[in-house]
């Protein structure tokens, strides 16, 4: 059972009004601890229609139908700890997975896999597309089957390289470097399956990299540079490629980098 889980049972057990030092010592946590968990699981409670209510002095209760607190608690039974992310994190995914699609994706099966109400993806829509007016992109619904990002593929990678640091994301990249470890083989799965890509000849690049520039990345940043690389393969794969100028070409070719 995680901590979040914990601190909705407890709740809803005590039927009544709760402190959070209570709570604290209910779940062996801090006090601090537990107030930044109340504020991932306030929407959570929220998707499904439950209510925090929080009385200054007095404590905090949930309040919901018997079905939908039923409902909830059957949510944390089905989730791990790492299949919650809060918005920020879902929102740089829903972006990846936009990048990484070649199709529509409809709101009802985004929905689904990160656990939340339709109105909580169209607002993430909506706050995602603040950002990416940025870039002149904009994610559009296509009538009948789905959403999309519109524009030029140039700013779609300028976009990915700049709205997707997977450094602050453990839910989606996380990386355990022992073989024999289940959770390793869960992300290179995951991978594989998302990008259609072989994780060990991408990583290989990177590794190549490494050895060639004589400077080893971290953890996070090679991380980041994998996933980037494979997704940026997989586009071209799927034929958004960028026509580079014989002058742009030029103005690269005696860089280090090039």
């Amino acid at each position: 059972m995680n901590r979040k889980e914990e601190i909705v049972k407890f709740i809803l057990n005590e039927k009544k009004l709760v402190s959070v030092d209570v709570i604290a010592k209910a779940v062996n946590s801090s006090p601090k601890t537990v107030r930044n968990e109340l504020d991932l699981i306030e929407p959570i409670l929220q998707d499904h229609h439950c209510l925090m209510i929080k009385k200054p002095g007095q404590g905090i209760t949930i309040e919901g139908d018997p079905y939908d607190k039923q409902q909830l608690l059957s949510y944390f039974k089905t989730s791990s700890e790492a299949g919650y992310l809060s918005p920020q994190e879902r929102q740089r995914s829903i972006l990846t997975k936009l990048f990484a699609e070649n199709r529509p994706l409809m709101i009802k099966e985004l929905g689904l896999d990160y656990y939340v109400s339709r109105s909580t993806i169209t607002k993430d829509i909506s706050e995602l597309n603040a950002v990416l007016s940025d870039f002149q992109l904009v994610i559009e619904y296509q009538k009948g089957e789905g959403i999309v990002i519109v524009g030029e593929e140039s700013a779609k990678r300028k976009a990915l390289a700049k709205l997707v640091p997977f450094e602050e994301n453990k839910n989606l990249v996380y990386y355990i470097t022992d073989e024999n470890d289940h959770r390793s083989r869960s992300f290179v799965n995951r991978f594989e399956e998302a990008l259609q890509l072989d994780y060990k000849k991408v990583e290989a690049i990177v590794t190549k990299a490494e050895i060639k520039l004589g400077y080893q990345f971290s953890t996070e940043a090679r991380m980041n540079l994998i996933i980037h690389i494979a997704i940026a393969i997989r586009r071209t794969q799927q034929g958004n490629n960028i026509r580079l100028t014989d002058e742009l070409v030029h103005a690269l070719d005696h860089q280090k980098e090039y």
